[in-house]
């Protein structure tokens, strides 16, 4: 043994850590017993200490993959390494090695143990295991790297050859086995398993690289993707899952009392503890950047040597091993935030939508759900993982770094922690007023989308009416208020931001000037460039957590302020069900009307007798005041009963009266304010006078929840007359009705509800006046087949009641409640008993033949509208590679001046901030040279840099949020919304109202929020990547020949990632259409999914929608982190190569300006990672603005006038109208054909006909809404073609078939264009009877005329009948030349139809009036009757002279009327 192996063989037997005798391997290793120890027996003993845990645990599982190849392979190389530790084990017995000790042979046994266990446990685990285990990977993937450097040093120390050898053999085999296990068991897997998601069969590697995204990215690159093409994610996000966490949690009281935040933290706290390990990781990689800086430029200042070097080249290996660290780190901390965030919006956005169902029928209006579903779920899933993961970890990171500084410059650390205090009590008081602006503003946004959407549901009325300008004017002054409001939030978010930033500023600046006076002072010689540099490193350090966390402040308020929105509304009353059910008491007496409906928990429900003549198994049983406010019934004490054995109860009465009041009282949805209502089941069919249905097919419709079964499908379809109606549809049954069944006419929309109600098959049936708006024959086909005697309703044992107008089948009835004006029961019993007042007689119109089958009849313009367009029906190739017009149209909506304002001060402030770095360098190297003799000099430009890189930042910042962004999102909206409003009706019809809300808000919530920060980092960090490669260049020149790779890598990965993740944003988008039309199609039906007792069912479908729009929103969120993973590894690549060119160039190199270098390398890092994330986010959010763009470009506008010049002013004055051959077509069906019609000044024309025959498409035609057309219409002699479609509507006064109120005050809706004085206003009202009504609404007592004007038109506001009526008043109020009711008197009794007949002959006897009507009673008053059959005119003239012809259509028409009335 020579001198220095004996120095060796000292220095190896102590514990080291490091060798550091120059001579004994250069000084640059560990020791043996250090290796041995630390990186074999350590490792070693956890594996054999756990795997036996492991393998009871996994043995117990079932099997899962079935046997392959693979696992021969892993146990092949398993035998192999099981020999290696063997043959190692041998020789280092040997008595031959000098260096045999009991160490290492301790150590070869272990690893000859841990070779038998994984024997065992590596065919366990691949058999019953879907995904490569973690724990062998993990111990495979630690143990490879530390038998690197056991392999190195067994190299160097070359006394035995062979133990090199086998140890290099060892290490192959164990890299070869840790491949094998990191393998994809997937295409493995048992037939059972498949359904697993590719995340869920990924193992450790696979996972922390996000190699399971590869499948997406390749599929996302070559071609266009749908949803359905996207694989399941995760099962731990199952939307019925992640529901159940929340629920659980927050259904019991003492989470309630503690808040929606405590159960959202407490229902995933083992998903918040999973993220704070890797957290926690990413601060020690990043705290040992200093240090890493602080050696390579000591080993950069040093004169060059052979250990200088091995130091060097092993500080490149602690770089490559800390920047991929770090890359790892955060990779995986980011996933487990997403999945948080995921779950967090599956719990959250189920648990609203369950709430949302117990809400009050009469509450969804102004409902706050979509605002609760579209922005404050979203802000709280952006930010809310920030508070969570940042907060403490940043406390903790900012204390070391404090401590490090302090090593660096004393005491001088306290002027960047003052700053730290100062700032972060500051950011507490701006987070204080974060929660109230942001309410504003989510309230404003609230009150636009619910107005929005009101007004989308009823475009028909609102086109009709010639409101669509207003309306638009209306909703577009909502979003200026709206923008308005948000400049308060704005101003707060860009001073956080400025906040944010700034300090990083002018920490380096107080510090460095602070150490320089004292030094000065003292008469100390200034920092070294050493020591600057470092301190910059720790700096960033220090300022890094704080940026962070004074980010995170304002955000955690904001998102509690959204869990505070939430949480109230969760808190809200819900609706509570006071009837009693049968299962509920043993007997009812319908005598005791002590009990209240908000008193039954109170009440002794026993020993009660059963009523005589009531089955205690059989009945619906009344004794009730039924109102919609407390203390103001609107149905007074009524007392009834219904049983089988009088199975069809008919309730009848005026206008106003609370016929349907009644009816929801019985369903529950209305109060009980007083006595009790008894029913047999609480399933019961319901069918609403204005009916709802989903946006799905006929079939779908009817038969609801229920299975499909034919044969009572077929008889149910016979009973509601709908064969020839699907006989005429293209698709039949499978036709698709649109939202809110606009493909249809509302005889078919109604009918439809009928039969669902009849399919449903349930014990107790009601139905709210649904015979009106149905013509004759199809009226007395129902009454016969479905309510009669014989009708299927009988058959099958359901007891029926039904509120109607229409009385003269009163015999059909087993009983009926007549009700007078004031809600009181006036008459009772078998109709046989009762005389009704012939003001109550309301004759059953009955035009058209005997027979159902009318073959000549035509599907209206409605009843031929196409299928439902969603957005994804055509695969666009634009979705991969983006389009460079979206940023035209979005810059153009910015302003070009504005924008190239912003840019200069976004350059302005990172050349200020390279000045800033590059002068610390030169000021610490004059340091080093000349002292510190020109401190004013340095010190005050260096502030002066500092000064002014905040200020163009601050001035950037500013002017982006608050003065650019707003003026941007008010024009995006006006042009969505203009294309809205100019929309034909045969788009709206074809297109969803989910679809079109979500372009009002999911899009519009991008442009106000995500964008304007997308595109205020993209420029930032551009400019600061730049700025980086520049000081790179400067300190290492040779890099500047890496950096043209280093772009086109770039430049090339953002391509590939961009062709995806555009994609996923659009498919985002996309796919909450579907949930968001469901929730709203929920709230609209809320009552009748509560009777039929479809709640669990549509909570199902709605977690099903939600699975599906998780799909994207998630993976999304993992390729953008698989992208800053990717960009940390080459960034990582990037450092390290530069650093060992260093070492290489040792000499060459400027120590301060490399040491600067790899300051701001996190830096790029963090950079580059951010810039090509926030340029793909800018891409992806761009999105919305591509669906803005695409939808206000393509989206057909109503065709524009042929000729030029307007009408007079005064047009129309006479209100002649002449038809020349007419004909319309609707998508190349005609719906009328060659109609020649005049009708001269003042007369009043009434249109009758048969479903589908041509009547709603004649007023149409009027008023331009159906697409094609040839001949012309003439009105006061001007071609209406040659006038703007909104200008004939404004000129014509209409009055359409369902009532059309919007959520404004009353003299909104009774005046929309504000051109009546308030005492025309009261008088309309007055002469329409609803005056009296409305001034009813206050609380305490009737209300002053200004207070009654000012009152909230709501859904509970008047009857339907009222609403009638009060359309009729704001007709009054027009006062045009021509005046269009379509069916105005379907929904009233017979004397306010009477009264609606005198008031058209007295206050319109000036005009001309063309009615549409199913009801002939009134006919023989008008001038002229027009008959259309089949979409021809096929007779016109005075109706008596049409009564002469016996066998003309009209006589036919009105014969079968008069029989009707007898």
């Amino acid at each position: 043994m020579n001198s220095s192996e004996a120095i060796c063989h000292g220095v190896d037997a102590s514990f080291g850590p490091g060798v550091q005798d120059p001579t004994c391997r250069g000084g640059f290793d560990f020791t043996i017993l250090f290796e041995e120890t630390v990186m074999s027996i350590l490792p070693s003993a956890c594996f054999l200490l756990i795997a036996p845990l492991q393998t009871v645990r996994v043995f117990k599982g079932a099997v899962r993959v079935r046997p392959s190849l693979l696992r021969t392979a892993k146990l092949a190389a398993i035998c192999i390494y099981a020999g290696l530790q063997l043959a190692l084990l041998v020789l280092w017995s040997s008595p031959s090695s000098l260096y045999t000790t009991p160490v290492v042979v301790a150590s070869s046994t272990l690893g000859l143990c841990v070779a038998l266990a994984l024997g065992v446990l590596s065919p366990l685990e691949h058999h019953k295991s879907p995904r490569p285990s973690f724990f062998i990977t993990t111990y495979l993937l630690l143990s490879v790297l530390f038998d690197a450097a056991r392999v190195r040093t067994a190299w160097l120390v070359g006394e035995n050859r062979q133990i090199a050898a086998v140890l290099s053999a060892s290490l192959i085999t164990k890299v070869l086995l840790l491949v094998l296990e990191a393998v994809d068991k997937r295409r493995f897997l048992v037939q059972s398993y498949h359904y697993l998601s590719h995340e869920a069969t990924s193992g450790l590697l696979s996972r922390s690289l996000f190699w399971w995204l590869t499948p997406l990215l390749s599929d996302g690159w070559k071609r266009v993707l749908s949803v359905g093409d996207l694989f399941s994610i995760s099962e731990k996000l199952a939307s019925d899952r992640v529901a159940e966490d929340l629920q659980s949690v927050w259904k019991q009281e003492q989470w309630q009392r503690r808040g929606l935040v405590a159960s959202v933290m407490w229902a995933w706290r083992s998903e918040v503890a999973k993220i704070l390990f890797p957290r926690f990781c990413l601060v020690g990689f990043r705290l040992t950047q200093p240090f890493l800086i602080e050696r390579v430029v000591r080993i950069l200042s040093e004169s060059e040597g052979l250990q200088t070097k091995n130091h060097g080249y092993g500080m490149a290996g602690a770089v490559a091993i800390v920047y991929v660290g770090t890359a790892v780190a955060d990779g995986f901390q980011q996933h487990l935030r997403y999945r948080l965030m995921t779950m967090m919006r599956g719990g959250l956005i189920s648990t609203i939508y369950r709430k949302a169902l117990q809400l009050h029928s009469t509450d969804s209006s102004d409902s706050p759900v979509m605002t609760l579903l579209g922005t404050d779920v979203e802000r709280i899933c952006e930010v809310w993982h920030e508070a969570i993961a940042e907060i403490l970890p940043n406390i903790v990171q900012l204390g070391v770094a404090v401590w490090l500084l302090y090593r660096q410059m004393g005491a001088v650390c306290v002027a960047p922690v003052i700053l730290v205090l100062v700032v972060t009590a500051t950011s507490l008081k701006a987070a204080s007023y974060v929660t109230a602006r942001q309410k504003q503003w989510i309230e404003a946004i609230q009150v636009r989308i619910n107005f929005t959407s009101h007004v989308l549901g009823s475009m028909k009325s609102v086109k009709m009416l010639g409101l669509a300008e207003k309306f638009e004017l209306m909703i577009q002054s909502l979003r200026i208020r709206e923008l308005e409001l948000s400049k308060r939030f704005r101003r707060l978010s860009s001073f956080n931001i400025c906040l944010i930033n700034v300090p990083h500023h002018f920490s380096q600046f107080l510090t460095f000037a602070a150490f320089a006076i004292i030094a000065q002072i003292q008469g100390q010689s200034s920092f070294s460039v050493t020591q600057a540099v470092t301190s910059l490193a720790i700096l960033d350090v220090l300022m890094g957590p704080l940026a962070m966390m004074i980010y995170a402040i304002p955000q955690a308020y904001a998102a509690l302020g959204c869990f505070r929105r939430i949480e109230e509304f969760l808190l809200e009353a819900a609706w509570s069900d006071k009837r009693l059910c049968s299962g509920e008491v043993s007997s009812v007496d319908l005598d005791k009307p002590s009990m209240t409906g908000r008193g039954f928990e109170e009440v002794e429900l026993q020993g009660q007798s059963v009523p005589e003549g009531v089955s205690s198994a059989d009945f619906v049983a009344v004794n009730a005041s039924f109102g919609w406010r407390d203390g103001l019934p609107v149905v007074n004490h009524v007392k009834f009963s219904a049983t089988k054995d009088n199975g069809l109860t008919l309730i009848i009465g005026p206008v106003g009266c609370g016929k349907s009041t009644l009816l929801k009282g019985i369903l529950g949805e209305a109060l009980i304010l007083e006595g009790s209502v008894w029913v047999k089941t609480k399933k019961i069919s319901f069918c609403d006078h204005n009916p709802w249905l989903v946006n799905g097919s006929i079939r779908e419709n009817i038969i609801g929840t229920a299975g499909y079964d034919k044969a009572f499908y077929d008889s149910v379809i016979h009973s509601c007359a709908l064969n020839t109606d699907l006989d005429q549809l293209p698709n039949g049954d499978d036709t698709i009705v649109g939202s809110k069944g606009v493909t249809l006419s509302g005889g078919q929309k109604q009918r439809i509800t009928i039969a669902r109600a009849i399919y449903a098959r349930t014990q107790i049936s009601l139905f709210d006046d649904v015979l009106t708006g149905l013509d004759a024959v199809t009226q007395e086909a129902l009454l016969e087949r479905v309510f009669g005697p014989r009708g299927i309703l009988r058959q099958i044992g359901t007891i029926t009641i039904l509120a109607t107008h229409a009385v003269n089948k009163v015999a059909i009835a087993d009983q009926v409640l007549v009700l007078d004006k004031d809600g009181h029961v006036v008459k009772q019993g078998p109709p046989d008993r009762i005389s009704i007042s012939e003001n109550f007689i309301h004759p059953a119109s009955t035009e058209g033949d005997a027979e159902l089958s009318n073959k000549h009849s035509v599907p209206s313009a409605e009843d031929k509208a196409p299928k439902q367009q969603e957005p994804n029906s055509d695969l666009d190739p634009q979705r991969q590679v983006g389009d460079m017009s979206v940023y035209k149209f979005y810059f153009s909506s910015l302003g070009w001046v504005s924008l190239v304002i912003f840019a200069g001060a976004v350059i302005a402030n990172t050349v200020f901030s390279t000045l800033q770095y590059a002068w610390i360098t030169l000021w610490s190297r004059d340091n080093d040279t000349s002292g510190n003799s020109n401190l004013g000099y340095w010190l005050g430009l260096y502030g002066l840099f500092g000064f002014v890189r905040s200020f163009c930042m601050i001035f950037a910042v500013y002017f982006m949020y608050v003065v650019i962004v707003p003026r941007s999102a008010q024009n995006l909206h006006l042009s969505v919304l203009q294309a809205v409003m100019r929309a034909p009706m045969s788009f709206l019809t074809g297109t969803t109202t989910g679809s079109l809300i979500n372009r009002f808000s999911q899009d519009m919530n991008l442009v106000d929020m995500t964008l304007p920060g997308t595109l205020t980092n993209v420029s930032f960090h551009l400019t600061s990547c730049f700025s980086v490669a520049a000081l790179a260049i400067v300190a290492v020149s040779y890099s500047a020949a890496m950096m043209p790779f280093l772009f086109v890598a770039v430049f090339y990965l953002q391509r590939f990632y961009l062709r995806t993740s555009r994609q996923l944003r659009l498919l985002d988008l996309e796919a909450k259409a579907p949930l968001y039309s469901h929730v709203l199609e929920s709230l609209d039906g809320m009552a009748s999914i509560r009777a039929y007792g479809w709640g669990d069912s549509y909570i199902s479908k709605n977690l099903q929608y939600l699975d599906t729009a998780q799909k994207p929103y998630y993976l999304l969120l993992c390729i953008q982190q698989w992208l800053a993973l990717v960009l940390g590894l080459m960034v990582a690549a990037f450092t390290t190569i530069l650093t060992i060119l260093a070492v290489v160039l040792h000499g060459k190199v400027d120590a301060g300006f490399f040491g600067i270098a790899l300051v701001n390398m996190e830096g790029f890092c963090y950079g580059l990672a951010m810039l090509i994330s926030f340029w793909t986010k800018l891409e992806t959010s761009l999105g919305a603005v591509s669906r803005v763009k695409t939808f206000s470009e393509d989206t057909p506008c109503e065709e524009s006038p042929s000729g030029s010049g307007a009408p007079p002013a005064e047009w129309p004055s006479r209100g002649t109208l002449v038809f020349e051959n007419w004909s319309a077509f609707y998508t190349d069906t005609p719906v009328l054909r060659n109609i020649n019609l005049t009708v001269k000044s003042g007369e009043r024309i009434a249109v009758c006909g048969r479903t589908g025959s041509g009547k709603s498409s004649l007023i149409l035609s009027i008023l331009g809404m159906v697409n094609a057309s040839s001949g012309q219409i003439l009105l006061d002699d001007i071609d209406l073609s040659t006038i703007p479609k909104d200008l004939t509507r404004k000129g014509v006064t209409c009055v359409t078939q369902d009532p059309f109120l919007f959520n404004g005050s009353v003299r909104q809706n009774a005046d929309p264009l504000g051109e009546a004085t308030d005492e025309d206003i009261i008088a309309a009202l007055d002469k329409v009877e609803v005056w009296s009504a409305i001034r009813k609404n206050g609380d305490d007592g009737p209300l002053a005329p200004e207070k009654a004007l000012e009152a909230t038109v709501d859904d509970k506001f008047l009857s339907h009948g009222q609403r009638q009526l009060f359309c009729l008043a704001r007709a009054l109020l027009k006062r045009s030349a021509i005046l269009i009711l379509d069916e105005p008197t379907s929904s009233v009794d017979a004397s306010t139809e009477l009264k609606i007949q005198s008031i058209i002959e007295s206050d319109f006897v000036n005009c001309t009036v063309i009615m549409v009507t199913h009801k002939l009673s009134g006919v023989l008053k008008f001038d002229k009757v027009a008959v259309l059959d089949n979409g021809a005119l096929v007779e016109y003239g005075p109706p008596r002279e049409l009564l002469a012809s016996r066998d003309g259509a009209f006589s036919k028409l009105y014969s079968t009327h008069e029989k009707g009335r007898e």
